[in-house]
């Protein structure tokens, strides 16, 4: 009733030589190699940082100041957009803070006070 089936295991047919003909494949088992720690973007030192943090509130000081001055004007869409823009970098700002990315803090901080400087100034 039951037949037993063998598996044939195929014979590698490619010659053996000392020369290999295509690339070869080095195996390296159990963390046999140490691979060098690459930072992908330079990191803060602590005193770096807390200057960053400082001239970033400072830019969503002077931002916020800006926004004051004009918000008696009478904008058109376009500069409510800016507004709008400039708000929102504001926020993103503050979460990155908050979230410890300094670098990305100041980034937007920096963009919402160049905006809000630029639409003072028109």
């Amino acid at each position: 009733m039951g037949k037993s089936k063998t598996k044939n295991k195929k014979h590698d047919p490619s010659p053996a030589s000392d020369t290999p003909s295509g690339p070869t494949k080095t195996v390296v088992r159990n963390g046999g190699t140490t691979a060098p720690e690459v930072e992908l973007s330079p990191g803060l030192s602590p005193q770096q940082s807390s200057q960053q943090t400082k001239n970033t509130d400072q830019l969503l000081a002077s931002a916020n100041t800006n926004l004051k001055a004009i918000s008696d004007r009478q904008l058109t869409p376009a500069q409510q957009d800016t507004v709008k823009q400039i708000k929102s970098f504001i926020e993103q700002a503050k979460q990155a803070s908050n979230d410890g990315d300094v670098q990305r803090a100041y980034n937007l901080a920096n963009k919402a006070n160049m905006l809000s400087a630029d639409l003072k100034g028109k």
